[in-house]
């Protein structure tokens, strides 16, 4: 496509501005100000009309250099708005602004602007960032908002982002009136260089490019301005075991090494010599680790600086019905108007592309489990590789998501190092011998390098992480991206003390707090919100979020369900004034930091979803939590009076309301349990009082899903909802006994526990515990005395302070269990399987462990006392300060097992497995039986116990 800027070059004063168009910047500036003083910000639409409207028709009365003028004028009317508008939570009227004042603001920009000339250059249409103007226009932008109430550093961070929302500007101006411009080139669309996909397509990298300058949360900056490179690592086999750690090793022969790479440099490498066996990539990263400033950041790097195709993908948003490849171009024309892959049979003319997929764990299908929805879009994945790959490699595709959930994928990546792990920003020495780090890339503590860059954006001199938070119970928050500059946001707010406990949940609610204070606590008469309280206002937001957590096939919640929900919850005149503040613009701080207006395809009501996951966890908590107060009071009150609260069934009614339609994961939980914390600890006692009594009825009669309204629409969608509703509150349950610590008990007899177990906890997927299930880490505190679990998978299970005494166990697997503090009195482990299990501090006494497998256990500080463990294996066991008195360990094989400070007291060791046992002379060994026929026992130790030696 050609323009008729070919051979011309304009060069004029913004002064002639006026006499063409009838007005300047200065007039935009006034209205702006206008604007601002009317209150105008309660009503951000009205804003557009406010504004003067030059030339509604120019097509024949203004010249060439004329339309030119008028197309950059509107253009940067735009940019300035949307820059004002994005950033209004920092900008306020002054109360003692004067008219003086403001004449003075205005005598300034005309000195700014006046002499000012607009030099419009053959490279204009490639680089309108470099517009000769746009500097003088930055620096008056910023003169105008530190009046209006922006410090220095806010009103440069906020100018800066100028020329790049220009050229958005630009696009958009054109799109919208594109008749007003035909003077300036011969065909339709001015800057692109070929057909309509490859306009959209330029009009796509701009929009790529503009995401890492968008304001992040609470800031005036851009996430390009603050990105600090990350790390990551890959597991690789790089050497061969020893026959020591063979022996105790499940895995292979071979050990895994986990080689650091700058992560930027790993994907570019990647990319740059592209392979047809090597055209899928992986990361994978934990909460707030990165993952998806990552994929944006390369996105906009490649779309600036390559001729590579990129396409961002965020998985939510993507609806797969029937192909992938159709998924991807519906999405593609319907968001961004390009349809980026071929046809299978036209493979061959497809341009390279690359394909990020971002949030593997947001991704959903109809009527999936997650773990079965993942590995099902990864098949998919490789099926849309393949046709594209056949000679050479076209299509490469990225994928990210979380750490659980890429794990259900791990399988399907032909290599090890095609799965990148992120690291933190710090990685503290004792950890770094796991690594293999030839670079040095984990000597350097970024957290340092990222707090320099936020104190030069934000004003302030950091020279480092802050003193008050280079803590170690503050690593795992400050080493995290996103937890490192939440934690910031709380950090210069200086109502945390940061030397006690802080968590997420903790962090999100003082900038809940924060959020709240500065849109209606202090405005200065600028908003009024008298009836709308903090709790109320907080009420709401986990309606939404509940509402959002419902609907996991999309991630996003209608209007209508969000009205739906508060008003359930007896919010319906608080919901109408937040409505009514939305609709002003009021709360656009707000969903700018926690919400965004989502895109509904299906309909045109509007939808919204989270900006992080993260924070709709945390508000879903919330909700849960409060949910699990008034389901104890409501019971409080009508065991005093039958007329009034509810009895058990109708709170299990409730709970299946709250719980029912999705399932909770480990990262809900965990925010579960933070929230549970932060309450009284007498009163988290009285919750599992509650929630204990709805256990045991829910045991006896079911859930009663026949009562809810409405009632699911069908037996299995019933049964999905009643699992996920008993799921939910077995955790929730266990999450208040590690608070309170206290064992739950449940009434039950002995089958009807094991029988429950085995319908709910689904499938534990391999020995690692990649694909744990929920369920069997809330076991603890249990009382599970006299349960029969005979030959139960319960590999990776958490048993803490679990009471077995007496339970059956007999051939259950409890492989890599944690049974801390558990009591197994005279329980019957006959070959059970617990090899590296933890059982310190374990109550073992008299426990029949006849053939059982305990290779590489923990039995530190045990109690085996009389315990049966005749032919057990228990190679490389750690039972260090274990008492095992009493206990018949004959034909035990005890090789490199720890018996340093154990106590053998009277314990019978015939023809036992001695070889490379570790001791000290704290080992008691008094009236132990069968030392004569003991196998592999080492010179020093006969010596020792006085056995003659030949």
């Amino acid at each position: 496509m050609s323009s008729n800027f070919h051979g011309r070059s304009i060069k004029k004063p913004v002064s002639i501005w006026k006499r063409d168009l009838g007005v300047d910047l200065k007039d935009l500036f006034k209205s702006l100000t206008k604007f601002l003083i009317d209150g105008g910000t309660q009503n951000w639409s009205a804003l557009a009309k406010d504004l003067v409207d030059i030339a509604a028709s120019v097509r024949v009365k203004l010249s060439f250099e004329q339309v030119a003028r008028l197309l950059i004028f509107r253009s940067l009317q735009r940019a300035i708005v949307k820059l004002i508008q994005d950033n209004h939570g920092f900008i306020k009227v002054p109360l003692n602004l004067t008219d003086k004042e403001l004449s003075k603001l205005y005598e300034r920009l005309d000195h700014l602007l006046e002499t000012t000339e607009v030099k419009i250059t053959l490279n204009f249409l490639e680089e309108p960032k470099n517009l000769s103007i746009l500097p003088q226009i930055q620096s008056s932008l910023s003169e105008w908002l530190k009046v209006f109430g922006a410090d220095p550093v806010q009103a440069q961070l906020i100018s800066a982002r100028l020329p790049g929302t220009f050229v958005i500007a630009l696009d958009e101006e054109w799109r919208d009136r594109s008749r007003d411009y035909e003077v300036l080139f011969s065909n339709d669309t001015p800057f692109t260089k070929g057909a309509v996909q490859e306009e959209a397509w330029q009009q796509y990298k701009t929009w790529l490019q503009k995401q890492v300058e968008e304001p992040i949360f609470l800031g005036a900056f851009g996430l390009k301005q603050v990105y600090v490179p990350l790390k990551a690592y890959y597991n690789c086999k790089a050497r061969t075991a020893s026959n020591k750690e063979s022996r105790y090793n499940n895995s292979t022969d071979k050990l895994q090494e986990k080689q650091v790479v700058d992560l930027s440099q790993e994907i570019h490498a990647w990319l740059e010599k592209p392979n047809i066996e090597d055209t899928i990539r992986v990361i994978c990263g934990g909460l707030g680790s990165g993952k998806s400033s990552f994929t944006k950041m390369l996105a906009a790097d490649l779309a600036e600086k390559t001729h590579l195709l990129v396409l961002w993908v965020p998985l939510h948003k993507l609806v797969l019905e029937t192909s992938l490849r159709n998924a991807i171009n519906s999405w593609a024309k319907i968001y961004h108007k390009i349809v980026p892959l071929k046809s299978p049979e036209d493979h061959e003319s497809q341009q390279r592309l690359l394909i990020i997929f971002d949030g593997l764990d947001e991704f959903s299908m109809s009527g999936k489990v997650s773990s079965e929805a993942t590995q099902q879009f990864m098949h998919a994945v490789q099926e849309l590789v393949s046709p594209f790959n056949q000679n050479e490699a076209r299509l490469q595709v990225l994928i990210s998501g979380r750490d659980l959930v890429i794990q259900t994928i791990i399988k399907k990546v032909r290599h090890k190092e095609k799965v990148l792990y992120l690291l933190p920003y710090f990685v503290p020495e004792e950890q770094r011998k796991e690594y293999k780090d030839n670079n040095g890339h984990l000597s350097e503590d970024q957290r340092h390098t990222w707090w320099r860059k936020y104190g030069e954006l934000n004003g302030q001199e950091y020279t480092g992480l802050p003193r008050e938070l280079d803590r170690y119970n503050l690593i795992e928050l400050t080493a995290q991206p996103l937890l490192n500059y939440l934690l910031a946001l709380t950090y210069e707010r200086k109502r945390l003390v940061f030397s006690r406990a802080v968590d997420l949940n903790i962090i999100y609610d003082n900038l809940l707090e924060d959020v709240y204070e500065r849109q209606w606590a202090d405005k200065q008469g600028h908003y009024t919100l008298d009836d709308l309280h903090l709790e109320e206002f907080i009420y709401i937001l986990e309606e939404v979020a509940l509402a959002i957590w419902h609907d996991q096939d999309r991630g996003a919640a209608t209007t209508e369900k969000i009205k739906i929900y508060c008003e359930r919850s007896g919010l319906k005149k608080p919901l109408e004034i937040f409505q009514q503040e939305a609709e002003a613009g009021v709360i656009r701080l707000l969903t700018a930091f926690y919400f965004r207006e989502g895109n509904n395809t299906l309909g045109k009501e509007k939808i919204f979803e989270f900006t992080h996951k993260s924070f709709g966890e945390y508000l879903t908590a919330r909700r849960i939590v409060r949910g699990i107060g008034e389901i104890a009071s409501k019971l409080a009150q009508h065991q005093q009076n039958k007329n009034k609260g509810w009895g058990e069934k109708e709170a299990l009614i409730y709970w299946a309301t709250l719980c029912g339609p999705s399932d909770i994961d480990f990262y809900l939980l965990e925010f579960i349990r933070n929230e549970i914390r932060r309450h009284p600890e007498e009163s988290v006692a009285n919750w599992q009082q509650s929630l204990t009594k709805l256990f045991e009825v829910m045991l006896k009669y079911g859930m009663p899903m026949e009562c809810l309204t409405p009632r699911p629409d069908c037996y299995a969608e019933e049964a999905r909802q009643a699992q996920n509703s008993e799921v939910a509150l077995l955790a929730v349950l266990n999450a208040c006994a590690r608070y309170t610590q206290e064992i739950v008990n449940i009434e039950w007899t002995s089958e009807v526990f094991g029988t429950w177990l085995g319908r709910v906890q689904g499938q534990v997927m391999n020995r690692h515990f990649k694909e744990r299930s929920l369920v069997l880490q809330c076991l603890g505190f249990l009382n599970l005395k006299n349960c029969i679990l005979v030959c139960r998978n319960l590999d990776g299970s958490n048993l803490v302070r679990t009471n077995l005494a007496e339970a059956d166990l007999a051939g259950a697997s409890l492989f890599g269990a944690d049974l801390e503090g558990a009591n197994l009195e005279q329980a019957n482990l006959h070959e059970a399987n617990l090899a590296e299990a933890a059982l310190f501090d374990a109550n073992l006494s008299k426990a029949t462990l006849v053939a059982a497998r305990l290779e590489g256990a923990g039995l530190e500080g045990a109690n085996l006392k009389e315990a049966r463990l005749f032919c057990a294996n228990l190679v490389g066991a750690n039972l260090e300060r274990a008492n095992l008195e009493g206990a018949d360990l004959g034909n035990v094989d005890l090789t490199a097992a720890n018996l340093i400070k154990a106590n053998l007291q009277g314990v019978n060791i015939e023809h036992a497995n001695f070889s490379s046992v570790r001791w000290t002379g704290e080992t008691s060994w008094q009236g132990v039986q069968g030392l004569e026929t003991v196998k592999g026992m080492s010179i020093d130790l006969q010596k020792h116990l006085g056995i003659q030696t030949d």
